[in-house]
């Protein structure tokens, strides 16, 4: 049976990487694309919860039906699945993500926000990001989704999780491998913000400032193995607990945080 596969991102219906991606992933099954119709980068988890989504159905490529949906990735995925597809799809995609989404930024990824809304509505999901560069060639980023693609879909247990792939932006033959890495634990951009002031209001214009830095000197982290040309995968549970720290939380809940109790 012919699968039918989600394609979705946060850089807009009409971006480059998401038209590589549908067309490579059409040979694997029937792509629909269901798209935010503007940028909607670093938008994380964020839902409409208040007033009407704007929807458009609009052809995406000639064989590919597509939706401009007018709100967040998330947005996109979700009304897909429960209002505008007649039955889940096998596969959600989100990608192909100008840029990289590791370390931390993957909690504003607007990339892995659309794909975990698959996640959330029990729909196997992958998030596909080709790291920055001068340039942006999405030919070969396409022709690995398709092969992680065409693993994953299979896969008849065990999927869980956001597969969150990120994609070295160099030549094929330049790529050293894949990694199976852990989410890196440093921002990849730092914020600056430059003040104005009209007498009335003050206004601070955002630029981002990009961080080279690594995590560390380690490919078990995803930022520090892509930027040394290693295809990651990186599994991204969204039960976000800090295991670790319960313990600490115990002893204080038994002493210092106490509800105090009058006698």
């Amino acid at each position: 049976m012919t699968p039918t596969i989600l394609i979705s991102n946060d850089d807009s219906f009409d971006a480059p990487g998401i038209h590589a991606l549908a067309r490579a992933l059409s040979r694997l099954g029937r792509v629909i694309v269901s798209a935010p119709a503007e940028p909607q980068s670093a938008k994380s988890h964020s839902k409409t919860v208040r007033g009407k989504l704007k929807v458009q159905a609009s052809v995406f490529e000639p064989d590919i039906a597509g939706y401009r949906v007018w709100g967040s990735p998330y947005d996109a995925v979700d009304i897909a699945l429960n209002a505008l597809l007649p039955e889940p799809p096998e596969l959600l995609i989100s990608g192909i993500n100008h840029g990289s989404n590791v370390a931390f930024d993957i909690l504003h990824s607007g990339t892995v926000g659309a794909a975990s809304a698959g996640y959330f509505n029990h729909v196997p999901a992958m998030a596909v990001s080709l790291n920055s560069g001068e340039t942006y060639d999405y030919t070969y980023a396409a022709a690995y989704a398709l092969k992680a693609a065409r693993w994953f879909i299979h896969q008849p247990t065990n999927r869980d999780y956001v597969l969150n792939v990120n994609i070295p932006n160099c030549p094929a033959d330049a790529i050293r491998g894949t990694m199976v890495s852990r989410m890196g634990r440093r921002h990849n951009y730092t914020n600056t913000y430059a003040h104005t002031s009209d007498g009335d209001f003050d206004y601070y214009d955002m630029a981002v400032r990009p961080n080279h830095r690594d995590s560390r000197e380690d490919l078990s982290y995803d930022d520090y193995a892509v930027n040394h040309r290693y295809v990651v995968l990186t599994p991204l549970d969204m039960e976000v607990t800090a295991h670790a720290s319960m313990q600490t939380l115990f002893g204080l809940t038994e002493s210092a945080l106490a509800p105090d109790v009058e006698g």
